[in-house]
């Protein structure tokens, strides 16, 4: 039988100052969910359409925060615990942590969770924690477009050769790595995007939609759909 408000614990509560502490921390969850700024492309979200990365980099009001402070907060959690396995494992040595890579010609930024040296060769790698269903996907069809993307781009900026990208199921730790390896067709690809974005930045201009309508898998999920299908933004 549950117990009613006063079969509760007289010294523990929620009080003033409970309640203060909460107030804070949905204000600082919020916070730092809010980009600091959009100025600089970042190799993680090239695949995304061009819209919405202009969205960003004007630092246009969204729907939605584009990111979230937990969930990135979660995954590195994950990241510290594959850190701490490398420090540990013979055969591994980490020659540098949170690697930040940048080319400043096309205002790109991005970051690598650890170069690794293995077989007396530099490893670049990235670390993903999913859920069951995204890492099912992975087991079956191999590595997401984004993060294939984003370690090329980032292998690229950093002159290292191979990359491996390690997925962890979160429920029970499972996990799966793949090779991945220099492709310029994709580096030559995404130059002439951010090119192009530029541009458009220079000329205070957003580029044409993407879609033919808001029903397509990126809208769904994207944090300026309601900016983007206004009728005056055509």
């Amino acid at each position: 039988m549950p117990k009613s408000n006063s079969d509760r614990i007289k010294f523990v509560t929620e009080d003033t100052l409970s309640n203060s502490f909460t107030e804070l921390l949905d204000k600082e969850f919020k916070r730092k969910s809010t980009p600091e700024s959009r100025s600089i492309f970042c190799p993680s979200s090239m695949t995304e359409c061009d819209r919405r990365l202009m969205y960003r980099v004007y630092d246009l009001k969204s729907d939605i925060p584009s990111h979230c402070f937990k969930y990135e907060s979660t995954q590195v959690s994950i990241k510290d615990r594959w850190l701490h396995y490398f420090d540990v494992f013979r055969g591994i040595k980490i020659l540098e942590e949170n690697y930040r890579v940048a080319d400043g010609y096309l205002n790109m930024n991005g970051i690598i969770d650890a170069v690794i040296s293995f077989d007396d060769s530099p490893v670049a790698a990235k670390i993903y924690g999913l859920d069951n269903t995204n890492f099912e996907k992975i087991k079956e069809k191999g590595a997401f477009k984004k993060h294939v993307v984003d370690m090329i781009l980032n292998l690229w900026m950093s002159d290292i050769n191979d990359g491996i990208l390690i997925y962890e199921n979160k429920n029970n730790q499972d996990y799966v790595v793949l090779h991945v390896t220099p492709y310029q067709p994709i580096v030559e690809s995404m130059k002439k995007k951010c090119l192009d974005l530029l541009q458009y930045k220079m000329q205070g201009l957003i580029p044409q939609r993407c879609y033919d309508n808001n029903d397509s898998k990126e809208c769904k999920v994207c944090e300026y759909k309601t900016k983007c299908w206004k009728k005056e933004d055509s």
